[in-house]
């Protein structure tokens, strides 16, 4: 508690009567109410070096680091962008542009760069590690941009090599706490590719069923039915003939979805396969499962099936992968 009360205290004494101090004094004393802040948010167990002031911090102070001053104005930007309902105001825009202009840094280089769409981010970010190759933040968003949105594995493979090359020259930049991420994700996406297809239809309506691997992860399957004539004689009758494929297609990033809330969640790196009906089959349910060590699975209708034509997406995140050996199709209705 201590802690907490001392440098409100300092503060209410420090400025008492400051109004006739030279435009010098007042830039110390501003110095030392930053640095004051500084250590309460510390003292609250704040997550950044930084903290808000009323003022904005054109110029670094000389007693703060220049990682302070960029997590301040980090912190300063996120609150403009939540305050303009999740996007930054164009004035901000405009600020950070002029700034960066007027000082040619590496540090309003990078600001600058935060407020900018994802295109002209990254082409910002990779003049940045030109202009400033001892500059951290710049790969560090060169790693962000390529985690974030992974057209491929080689994108992911390249968001590490920028995020160590980061933390070789800063340990603590955000993006160092990914970088287990991108390492286990490149390390599971061999597995991820050769995950295999299996078919198990012991659950299911109908009284026979054909399956015949035609080819990797692809399968023909004949499901027959039997019915029943006047008198009462079995006919076996095809009721359906199709072929059934998984497919894998790409790293991609998972997003948990809070319908409810309206709200998104990254939840790192993951695998999207899509399941191939030949024909949007008419049966009740399809249910694929991930093999005997995950019973979890995906569930699928056939107006769904019919709807898509034929055509169903997968994910499979990659810390999931390590329990599971193959997706297995266990249940047609």
């Amino acid at each position: 508690m201590k802690k907490i009360i001392l440098p409100i205290l300092v503060l209410s004494v420090l400025f008492a009567g400051c109004g006739k101090n030279s435009d010098t004094e007042k830039m110390k004393l501003e110095n030392e109410k930053l640095r004051l802040q500084l250590e309460l948010a510390k003292a609250n167990g704040a997550t950044t070096t930084a903290t808000t002031t009323t003022d904005f911090l054109e110029i670094k102070p000389n007693d703060m680091s220049d990682k302070e001053f960029i997590e301040w104005h980090r912190n300063y930007q996120d609150k403009e962008q939540k305050n303009n309902g999740g996007s930054y105001p164009t004035s901000l825009v405009l600020k950070y542009q002029k700034l960066k202009e007027k000082y040619n840094t590496d540090a309003y280089y990078y600001l600058y760069a935060r407020t900018l769409s994802a295109d002209e981010q990254f082409k910002l970010a990779n003049e940045m590690v030109k202009k400033f190759p001892k500059f951290a933040y710049g790969y560090n968003l060169l790693a962000s941009k390529y985690y974030d949105n992974p057209q491929s594995i080689d994108d992911v493979k390249k968001a590490l090599d920028y995020a160590k090359t980061g933390q070789s020259l800063d340990k603590d930049i955000p993006m160092v706490a990914y970088i287990p991420a991108m390492e286990q994700a490149i390390n599971a996406e061999k597995k991820a590719r050769n995950m295999p297809l299996e078919i198990n239809l012991g659950q299911t309506i109908y009284d026979k069923i054909e399956s015949t691997k035609t080819g990797k992860n692809k399968y023909r399957i004949i499901l027959k039915q039997n019915s029943y004539t006047g008198e009462m004689n079995i006919v076996q009758n095809i009721v359906k003939d199709f072929t059934v494929e998984m497919i894998y297609k790409n790293i991609v990033p998972i997003v948990n979805k809070n319908i409810f809330a309206g709200t998104e969640t990254r939840a790192g790196l993951g695998f999207e396969y899509q399941l191939v009906f030949s024909d949007p089959i008419s049966m009740g349910i399809v249910f694929v499962g991930e093999g005997e060590k995950n019973q979890t699975g995906v569930y699928m209708n056939r107006d769904d099936i019919k709807a898509n034509k034929g055509v169903e997406n997968i994910y499979l995140g990659v810390s999931d992968l390590s329990k599971t050996d193959s997706f297995v199709i266990n249940d047609l209705n």
